[in-house]
């Protein structure tokens, strides 16, 4: 056992070297230099095109000091449509310290024991249960007390997701174990929120950790690319008229995410108005099928404009009037945060996450029901509005979009800190 335990120190001091230290802006503010820093953990799973400045925000807040740990040191292929994304600078490691943590299965298991063991960590957000490193500093955290109370289980689970009775009542005795032995829960917002409350965990354990893109840098692109609205929208639509109306779907074309139901919904409701456009953007398996349907019914009408990395869409959002979402389902939705950042109006269907608090209807969008019907009736609704109200909404999407900035994750930690 002695042996045992020396070489797991061993082999976590050899994970815990690869931590990268990166300089970090100065934090300002004289009056709480003597106060005790708030230290967070964060457990995440590879960089992402949100979570990377959501890092750099956190890592120049005032009395805050962030650590990283990631299970895996690039992106993993996407399943669903068969490649990683190409994130460009957004996707980047820098501005905040992290660790990779590669190595043997028992590395990994040292360094969660040891994790849970520090007395300097404040809160500690782990990502579910869903990959090994997760479920290791989970079972690593039940152990110890003080290490439940500080850890806060980051989940985007929804009712959408439709799960067998056995599936849904195990789910349920789970939730309800963790909450009850002092973990708590970061909900993504309030679809999340439903679910966990749903399924037994007191509201006092729930706080709400939202996916938030950086809205202020998606915002300034979108805002510098309008400079040449009309030329992009020539470009990217073929139209000229700036009373053409173009709505754009950023859409993985897989049956899950509904593109076929975008461009049925469209043409029929746009029968009346030729210079209307859809621009899909996205790319997946079914991108013949739906390549085919736009040659058959579109007649030029909808463009497809391929897969684009991340960077590229302010250039999309920029030369659009309305962001469209009509999938099967969608937990959350996170080019929704985008769009809403961007100054677009939503037309979005119930089945999407992200509006029960990113969209109010009538305020900044319109929001649809599941189904064909619903989906055409909002496009007929949104054709036929004028373009000043199109405007308000676009102005009602920005101020709205602010409920999802990364500063809530701030207030959210120290929150859970005083918890």
């Amino acid at each position: 056992m002695a042996r045992s335990q020396c070489d797991d120190e061993d082999t976590v001091y050899q994970i815990m070297s690869t931590t990268q230290y990166v300089v970090t802006p100065s934090k300002s503010g004289s009056g709480t230099q003597d106060m005790k820093p708030l230290r967070v953990l964060i457990i995440s799973q590879a960089p992402s095109q949100w979570q990377s400045p959501l890092f750099r925000f956190l890592a120049r807040e005032e009395g805050l000091e962030l650590e990283v740990a990631f299970a895996a040191p690039t992106t993993p292929l996407d399943p669903e449509i068969g490649r990683v994304p190409a994130w460009g600078e957004y996707g980047l490691r820098d501005g905040f310290n992290y660790t990779d943590l590669r190595g043997r299965r028992s590395s990994l298991i040292g360094w969660a024991m040891a994790t849970a063991r520090r007395r300097d960590l404040d809160v500690v957000v782990l990502p579910g249960w869903g990959f090994a490193l997760a479920r290791t500093v989970l079972l690593a955290t039940i152990t110890s007390g003080k290490a439940r109370r500080r850890t806060v289980i980051f989940t985007d689970a929804t009712d959408f997701t439709e799960r067998d009775t056995s599936r849904s009542h195990a789910r349920g005795v789970v939730l309800r174990s963790l909450g009850r032995a002092g973990l708590h829960f970061g909900a993504t917002g309030n679809a999340a929120r439903t679910h966990l409350v749903g399924n037994g965990v007191s509201e006092q354990s729930i706080a709400v950790l939202p996916y938030a893109v950086d809205n202020d840098r998606i915002a300034a692109d979108t805002a510098a690319w309008r400079l040449q609205r009309d030329a992009l929208r020539t470009n990217i639509a073929g139209v000229d008229s700036p009373d053409s109306p173009i709505f754009l779907a950023v859409v993985k074309l897989i049956q899950r995410e509904g593109p076929e139901r975008v461009v049925r919904s469209f043409l029929s409701a746009a029968s009346e108005y030729p210079s209307a456009r859809l621009v899909l953007v996205g790319d997946g398996p079914d991108r013949s099928g739906i390549e085919q349907l736009c040659r058959e019914l579109g007649g030029g009408r909808v463009i497809l404009a391929g897969y684009q990395p991340y960077a590229e869409l302010p250039r999309f959002y920029a030369a659009t009037d309305w962001f469209v979402h009509l999938p099967e389902l969608e937990p959350w939705g996170l080019s929704v945060n985008e769009a809403v950042a961007s100054a677009l109006p939503l037309l979005c269907s119930t089945r999407v996450g992200a509006t029960q608090d990113l969209l109010e209807d009538g305020v900044n969008g319109i929001l649809v029901g599941d189904g064909d019907l619903a989906a055409r009736a909002g496009f007929h609704r949104a054709l036929a509005m004028p373009r000043t109200a199109v405007g308000r909404m676009g102005a009602a999407s920005v101020e709205i979009s602010n409920r999802v900035h990364f500063r809530r994750w701030a207030e959210a930690l120290r929150t859970l800190a005083n918890h």
